[in-house]
């Protein structure tokens, strides 16, 4: 499948076929992602959709990132989730990493410099011949199609559900995005050093309650984590990682326009970038919501 679907202006002037390999991937566009994630949803196929983005694909490369410090065992360790992805199943456990293309994601993508700084990473740590998958499917389904987005919310409420998140989301945001929830709570800060004790927290719940999904809202501790626990529990429970997609809902529930991350998103159009509020989406959710 042919990666690149623009003309180099769509990438503020940078043509990623001059430096990386973009054509040459087994690539899975956002648009059939979300498909793919809706299919199994709807016929109970237990499948895993991690993302491996600009957080960890970046950090391996320069350690340099605003919510952690530099340490090399972040490092080590998710360059060793790097490979033990390798002997996973391609459609049971879905790797998503930041290289759709304005066209395949709906216009919503990482920053040029991002895709840069992981690309050097996935060049040295992740096997290119494998099959990926659009990493910003379900953020940008969040941003740009509401209707579908509250299906997705509708969808995961008919099953019996855990998240893994934030230790300050408050329980209301949480049940009215995804219905009566178990919350596995993560610290707010450096969440990584955290994630074999997650880890253990949820095998443990997981057995007491059976979930049929286990979302991801944990920061560096989801990585480990989901690539642990698909191991551990065998395969059998789907997790979707869903990264900062609750975070403007919990902002509008306290009534914050923004938090110390900007609380926003990155469009990019055939004209150039801007930024977009969260408070945008947000609202037109609920409106979907309310009036169902």
């Amino acid at each position: 499948m042919k990666i690149y679907g623009g003309d180099g202006k769509d990438w503020g002037g940078w043509d990623p076929k001059t430096d990386y390999p973009w054509y040459s991937l087994d690539f899975k566009s956002t648009k059939e992602v979300r498909s793919i994630i809706f299919n199994n949803l709807r016929n109970d196929k237990i499948f895993s959709f991690v993302r491996f983005g600009d957080g960890p694909l970046g950090y391996v490369d320069d350690m340099n990132h605003r919510w952690h410090p530099k340490d090399e065992k972040i490092k080590n360790e998710f360059i060793k989730n790097f490979k033990k992805i390798d002997d996973y199943n391609q459609d049971d456990f879905m790797v998503g990493i930041p290289m759709d293309t304005p066209i395949m994601s709906d216009g919503l993508i990482s920053p040029i410099t991002s895709i840069r700084q992981c690309w050097k990473s996935m060049n040295k740590y992740l096997d290119l011949d494998r099959k990926y998958f659009a990493h910003n499917a379900i953020h940008s389904m969040f941003v740009c199609e509401y209707k579908m987005t509250v299906d997705f919310l509708n969808l995961v409420k008919s099953k019996k559900v855990c998240i893994v998140g934030n230790e300050r989301y408050p329980i209301e945001v949480l049940n009215y995005l995804y219905g009566d929830v178990h919350h596995v709570k993560v610290p707010y800060i450096n969440a990584f050093y955290s994630h074999e004790s997650i880890t253990n927290e949820v095998i443990k719940q997981q057995k007491a309650n059976n979930f049929d999904v286990i979302l991801f809202a944990a920061s560096f501790a989801t990585y480990p984590t989901m690539v642990s626990l698909f191991e551990k529990l065998n395969n059998s429970v789907t997790m979707i990682d869903i990264g900062s997609t609750i975070d403007p809902f919990v902002n509008d529930y306290y009534n914050i326009r923004a938090t110390p991350q900007g609380n926003v998103v990155t469009h990019s159009g055939k004209r150039g970038w801007w930024i977009t509020d969260y408070t945008d989406f947000v609202r037109n959710i609920k409106k979907v919501i309310s009036d169902q």
